[in-house]
């Protein structure tokens, strides 16, 4: 029983370090607009381009005196899209901004993320030849 108790607890250690580590306090309502927020997976996978670049402002609660404010910016890239037969690599990278009313709570990160991204089975078909 001593023995059971240790692994939980040790579960309930990682668990609630690992999710802690990871989390993301954003406060932006369309989250669809910021793709390397939602998932760093999306890096590269851009379905209408090679490279994509974007900005996100939001004001929460703009009737108290001092309100949220919350500022990203990102951009990411296709890499050898032409060298790999149906694959290819994502670069990118995001700066974020939080500022938290008036009680000097402010937040500024950087992030970049790399992300290899395989098409598999019938998708790979219908590719058109890039040669």
């Amino acid at each position: 029983m001593k023995q059971f108790a240790t692994y939980i607890g040790i579960m309930v250690l990682c668990v609630t370090t690992v999710g802690t580590s990871v989390a993301r306090d954003l406060h932006f309502s369309q989250f669809f607009n910021s793709p390397l927020t939602t998932n760093p997976a999306n890096t590269g996978f851009i379905p209408d381009g090679n490279y994509r670049l974007g900005v996100n402002y939001r004001n929460q609660w703009s009737s108290i005196p001092v309100p949220y404010k919350t500022m990203s910016a990102f951009g990411d890239f296709q890499l050898f899209r032409e060298q790999l037969t149906y694959g290819w690599v994502g670069v990118g990278g995001m700066f974020l901004r939080d500022v938290a009313g008036a009680g000097d709570l402010t937040s500024t990160k950087a992030y970049g993320s790399v992300a290899y991204h395989q098409l598999m089975g019938r998708a790979a078909c219908f590719l058109p030849d890039l040669t």
